[in-house]
């Protein structure tokens, strides 16, 4: 019972749609939070990303330094010089407060939703052609059907065979999952589970979804997903598309309004933001209960490695009342990459940014140093997660670390 009264919790301070959870939020992270001790995690990107120190809820900062250590380029400089990237997630009113040279006001998370109107074939015509194309022979062909699941035995068939293979497959040292308890309190009695089968409804499972419903806003959550034992040739061939498009089909059948694919850092060169871009996703700021944080990024130190990190990762970052913009780096030996698309319902407008003149010395202050204010820092070895204990509990999240 505790167990089951804890996992409810941790969900609904997480992602809870209630307007009370939501205040209280605002109230913890930007009032109460500010007068608690604040850790910040110092690390360095491994093969030459450059070196940062993140302070904020790890729920939102563990996909934040996920992204940089996953970097590879030039080396940065000394780690012992401090920091060469400072970010902070807070709230809105606190970020106000800190420096604005050589800095970005970013939203802590983005996610990207899939609006359902009009009738199946409107609702399918946005999505890849390629994709529809293959989802639709992979249904004649070769017999694809969805089942819709919920029983206990159901969810830990999708846990063990599916989940937990995917995501070590897909993160490796980084693996994040949910608790059990979390899925089967939270997500299968509040969603939906589904299935793709091949060779007909008594066939073979190979791919499933976990869905939340979101009666307040009548929207389909995608929470998690994965292919049968992380088989490269199921993906390859399709399985994953298959579960998100018959999803779509059910949310029509089901007057769904709008089905959210979740979303994570907001960084377009992340190759799951270019695929749900393909889905004609649009990208919005996360919703309530995190839509009152945001993430000041601020460039404490120039370096090849974060010269090589902000032009490799073109981002998303918050303009004046609320939109988005995609802020792409470049200079003189390093262009503009052209190859990350940024077209999307929700972003308002491109900017490319010269770094010769965004980390211009007018940026810094009389002494040489840059603007960024002292934090509290504790140099972890290795990635984000080395130093952590394997369990623990921040931000009402469990985390389980470098396994599921």
């Amino acid at each position: 019972m505790i167990r089951t009264l804890r996992a409810r919790a941790d969900y609904g301070w997480r992602h809870s749609a209630e307007p009370a959870v939501a205040q209280l939020r605002r109230l913890y992270e930007g009032e109460l939070r500010a007068a608690l001790p604040r850790r910040s995690v110092h690390t360095h990107g491994a093969g030459g990303g450059p070196s940062v120190s993140y302070t904020g809820p790890q729920e939102i900062g563990k996909g934040l330094l996920a992204q940089i250590e996953c970097h590879s380029g030039s080396p940065g400089s000394p780690a012992a010089a401090g920091p060469e990237l400072v970010m902070v997630t807070a709230s809105a009113r606190r970020l106000a407060a800190l420096p604005g040279d050589r800095s970005l006001l970013l939203p802590a998370r983005v996610h990207q939703i899939v609006p359902i109107r009009g009738d199946l074939a409107t609702v399918l015509a946005g999505r890849s052609r390629r994709n529809l194309d293959r989802f639709r022979r992979n249904q004649r062909v070769g017999g694809w059907s969805w089942e819709h699941a919920g029983t206990q035995e159901d969810l830990d068939f999708f846990h063990q065979r599916m989940l937990l293979p995917t995501v070590r497959d897909r993160y490796g040292p980084y693996a994040v999952s949910e608790d059990p308890t979390v899925m089967r309190e939270c997500l299968l009695r509040q969603g939906h589970l589904f299935f793709v089968r091949a060779g007909g409804p008594g066939g073979e499972r190979i791919a499933g979804a976990l869905c939340r419903w979101d009666a307040r806003r009548r929207t389909l959550r995608f929470r998690l997903t994965g292919v049968l034992d992380a088989d490269p040739e199921l993906r390859r061939a399709g399985a994953l598309i298959a579960a998100e498009y018959f999803v779509f089909d059910w949310a029509w059948r089901h007057g769904v309004a709008a089905v959210d694919l979740s979303g994570g850092a907001p960084f377009l060169s992340r190759p799951i933001v270019q695929y749900k871009m393909r889905l004609n996703a649009e990208i919005v700021p996360a919703p309530t209960p995190v839509r009152h944080l945001g993430t000041w990024l601020h460039i404490a130190r120039d370096s090849a490695g974060v010269r090589d990190f902000l032009v490799a990762n073109p981002l998303l970052a918050t303009v004046p009342g609320g939109g988005l913009e995609a802020v792409y780096f470049h200079d003189r030996t390093r262009p503009v990459r052209d190859d990350v698309a940024w077209r999307s319902a929700g972003v308002d407008r491109f900017r490319a940014v010269d770094l010769d003149e965004f980390l211009s010395p007018r940026a810094k202050l009389d002494d040489g140093s840059s603007g960024a204010p002292a934090l509290p820092v504790t140099v972890l070895e290795g990635p984000p997660t080395a130093g952590l204990p394997s369990t623990f509990h921040e931000g009402g999240r469990r985390w389980h670390i470098g396994r599921s």
